[in-house]
């Protein structure tokens, strides 16, 4: 039992943060950049439905018939990624799409996200950070809530750890849950 209750809460923290990472590589793996000329897509920048104060739609598509599509949240820091006054004035667009989707006929493809340069390895990160969490927030959730009912007993006051390594790790995993909930937060 002691086994049980000293590792349950840091390793379900930790599982929150696989799921989030494995999200993350997947959507790396996945994506495709293409370059296109400003000249021969469409940008379309719409409110999202009855919730169309707090996030749009932002739709791209090509001659070609393929239509890119992302949701953005309007008060959240993923949005100062996305600069469409630049973007409608550059020459060529760079976006990255979802490669497994690029031959499909689904009607709008993944749009991870748009620019008008090529980004650096750090940018990338910051812009597949604010999609996975944008887009992705149901799943990543999950275990976050798992962690919350199953481990009532270490947010309680009164909750007495077993010795010092059980508080050490316990620290730990608060640490982390609280950098998630902030990420997802400020995205």
């Amino acid at each position: 039992m002691s086994w049980y209750k000293i590792y349950r809460f840091p390793l379900l923290a930790s599982i929150t943060w696989a799921v989030f990472i494995l999200f993350l590589a997947v959507n790396f793996k996945q994506a495709t950049v293409i370059s296109l000329a400003r000249k021969d897509i469409l940008l379309q920048k719409k409110n999202s439905g009855v919730y169309g104060k707090f996030s749009f739609t932002l739709n791209i598509s090509d001659h070609q018939t393929n239509n890119y599509s992302r949701s953005f949240k309007n008060y959240c820091i993923s949005n100062l990624f996305l600069n469409l006054k630049k973007i409608e004035n550059a020459d060529s667009i760079y976006i990255a799409v979802s490669a497994n989707q690029l031959g499909s006929k689904n009607q709008n493809k993944h749009l991870y996200y748009v620019t008008d340069h090529r980004l650096n390895v750090l940018e990338k990160i910051f812009h597949m950070i604010s999609y996975t969490i944008s887009n992705q927030i149901l799943y990543l959730v999950i275990p976050l809530i798992l962690t919350f009912i199953l481990c009532t007993d270490e947010y309680k006051k009164d909750y007495r750890y077993i010795n010092s390594l059980h508080k050490r790790l316990s620290d730990i995993a608060y640490s982390l849950i609280g950098i998630f909930i902030l990420l997802v937060a400020i995205y």
